[in-house]
């Protein structure tokens, strides 16, 4: 097992004809991030790397993780990198930003021959992948996903999957007291393997075990989200694979604490879902923390009749299904209407009251229809929310012929909704995409062009699998790829985007490396004064905010030629009666804002559902605007709300 570092390329890439971004440069991404809001990390300078899975770090800070691939060969290596709050790579960390671990290198042994006495294709490293990343409390890193079988001792399928773990120190060094001895033979110092199954379900087919996405435990435990396939020796008439979420210790071992399902051993729970009495091929996605340490996890499966079919999962804390969820623990519907309609879950946010988000994609199964974007809610007791979106679902369809998905979904602290996925400019031809929506579903059409912002790194399948840094509802860091037809060409990215409604709408073409894009058809996405380092600071005068719908307008102006910054304040608060005791609600929603060269700006909020409630009782709605940030003084002034 190699355990070297991969090295990256010197610098980022440029925008320009190699980068180009759908309809801007500049509107909705973050200038300050990489160039024009988007960061280049190609892993290695000849062959594909891409991320697959993201999490915030200190400091703004991302952490992005996925493979890379050695030249010459399409054996692949789990990959983590470290970006700054500026989107460059830390090169304190890893090597130049990265850390990589071979955990299972070519080559590899024949597999064994079918019954009809031919040999199955001898892999070549393609199934290493990493896609969850968890930052726990000391500032290590656990990076998980799967990769083939090691060559000692020797398995019955050189193809078969096992689920990995591996820990990295704060400056990218593998932590070698992790995983280990406490892992099947051979034993890696900070590798953790955990192998369920031998993949094999009979003479010619394999289902091997994999794993997708992560948690860390307020106590630095892990549990990952996997499938654990099938094993000839105990059950040869088992034809499928079953959920298996999977929790180690601190020290990267089996928490024997943790076994709830049917079939589970010590620390791993696995569960299976039934449609109609079938037993369904169960996929693992991603997984979320919830109320009182239980578990949620996105799933979908399939099964001959049965189309793709998407669940969510509630596992309490010691592994077992939730039975006071749906009855069983699953909650399972068909978003998109019965057969052959079917729909594919690939992660799950949690909104208030225990609702659960799901994000994926799927095809409504008539003529002429096409894969689209789709998004649904599940009720407190597992139904379809019909309140959802519209009719219980909202689709995002680029148009007729054209591919659109949902990778990943998080729920922003004012209710909003991102999803980070892709979507499509012609047939063959992905780009990466950001969804925003909502918290009643719907698309904000304001952002992007129709809820939709998109970028297109070169390739013809560009993505976006990562998402973080959506906790403050002011900006959103996805991570993706570029990818190419063949994959030598892939490369890894990361963008940063705005999700303040007014920087957000389309603009012009793309300008030149760094520079602003042409002023679009609604807001511009650049000032049109001079620059804001050479403005004076003056405070802004804050208008009459008024109310429509759970929406806050606030009209602020600003001498022209003049800077004003600061932040607009919206708070209410109502003592409402929960049961028999009566209870002060307070709500503040923040929003910053930037005048620069521009005489007058509308600040929009969008309130919470808590934010509603207690403005529904509140004697007053306070806007407060805190201006002048250059003297280090906080000037504020309160105005009155008109309904």
């Amino acid at each position: 097992m190699n355990s070297t570092h991969a090295k990256l390329l010197a610098g980022a890439l440029t925008l320009g004809a190699t980068l180009p971004v759908a309809g801007s440069a500049q509107a909705g991404f973050d200038p300050t991030y990489g160039v024009g809001g988007i960061a280049m990390v190609p892993l290695s300078a000849t062959s594909g790397d891409r991320f697959l899975g993201s999490t915030s770090g200190p400091g703004g800070t991302t952490f992005a993780v996925g493979f890379t691939t050695a030249p010459g060969s399409p054996d692949q290596s789990f990959a983590l990198a470290k970006l700054r709050s500026d989107g460059s790579r830390d090169v304190e960390f890893g090597v130049n930003g990265v850390a990589s671990i071979n955990l299972r290198a070519a080559p590899f042994a024949q597999p064994p021959a079918n019954t009809d006495g031919t040999f199955p294709v001898t892999p070549t490293g393609t199934q290493e992948i990493a896609r969850g990343v968890v930052l726990q409390s000391d500032g290590k890193i656990v990076i998980s996903g799967q990769a083939e079988t090691p060559a000692s001792p020797a398995p019955f399928d050189s193809r078969d999957v096992d689920v990995y773990a591996v820990r990295f120190n704060a400056d990218g060094t593998l932590d070698t007291t992790y995983g280990g001895p406490n892992s099947p033979a051979p034993a890696v110092p900070g590798v953790a393997r955990i192998n369920m199954t031998n993949g094999d379900a009979d003479a010619n087919t394999l289902l091997s075990d994999n794993a997708w996405g992560s948690l860390v435990n307020p106590d630095d435990t892990v549990v990952i989200e996997a499938s654990r396939g099938t094993n000839i020796a105990a059950a040869p008439a088992k034809v499928d694979r079953d959920l298996a979420m999977i929790k180690l210790t601190t020290d990267g071992a089996l928490d024997t604490s943790f076994n709830g399902g049917a079939g589970g051993v010590d620390g791993i729970s696995t569960a299976g879902n039934t449609v109609a009495g079938t037993i369904l091929n169960d996929n693992a996605r991603r997984p979320k923390l919830t109320s009182g340490g239980r578990i949620v996890a996105a799933s979908y499966g399939s099964a001959t009749g049965v189309p793709n079919t998407p669940a969510v999962y509630r596992f309490e804390p010691d592994g077992a299904l939730d039975t006071s969820y749906s009855g069983d623990g699953i909650g399972t519907g068909a978003p998109l209407g019965p057969a052959p309609a079917f729909s594919e879950a690939y992660d799950v946010a949690i909104q208030e009251g225990e609702r659960y988000i799901l994000t994926g994609y799927g095809n409504t199964g008539l003529p002429g229809g096409s894969i689209d974007m789709v998004t649904y809610r599940f009720k407190a007791n597992g139904d379809l929310d019909p309140s959802y979106g519209t009719n219980g679902v909202t689709r995002y369809d680029a148009g007729i012929g054209q591919e659109d998905r949902g990778r990943e979904i998080n729920v922003t602290s004012e209710g909003r909704i991102v999803i980070a996925g892709s979507s499509s400019q012609g047939p063959g031809d992905l780009i990466a995409a950001i969804y925003l929506l909502r918290p009643n579903g719907k698309l904000e059409t304001s952002f992007g062009v129709g809820g939709a912002l998109k970028v297109d790194f070169g390739g013809n399948g560009d993505a976006f699998f990562g998402l973080s840094d959506t906790a403050s509802d002011t900006r959103a860091t996805v991570a993706g790829y570029k990818a190419v037809t063949g994959g030598t060409g892939d490369d890894a990215a990361i963008v940063r985007v705005n999700l303040d409604l007014e920087n957000t709408g389309p603009a012009g073409a793309a300008g030149s490396p760094g520079a602003n894009g042409a002023a679009g058809t609604t807001t511009p996405s650049s000032p049109t004064g001079p620059s804001s380092s050479a403005l004076v600071s003056r405070k802004a005068t804050i208008g009459s905010a008024k109310l429509s719908g759970s929406v806050v307008t606030v009209p602020l102006s600003c001498v022209a030629g003049a800077r004003c910054a600061g932040t607009v304040r919206v708070r209410s608060a109502a003592r409402l009666r929960i049961g028999k005791t009566r209870k002060l609600v307070t709500v503040t929603r923040l929003v910053k804002f930037d005048l620069s060269g521009k005489t007058t700006r509308n600040v929009r909020l969008t309130l919470t559902k808590d934010g509603r409630t207690a403005l529904k009782r509140a004697k007053a709605l306070s806007v407060k605007v805190i201006v002048d940030p250059a003297s280090g003084s906080l000037v504020s002034k309160t105005a009155t709300l008109r309904r």
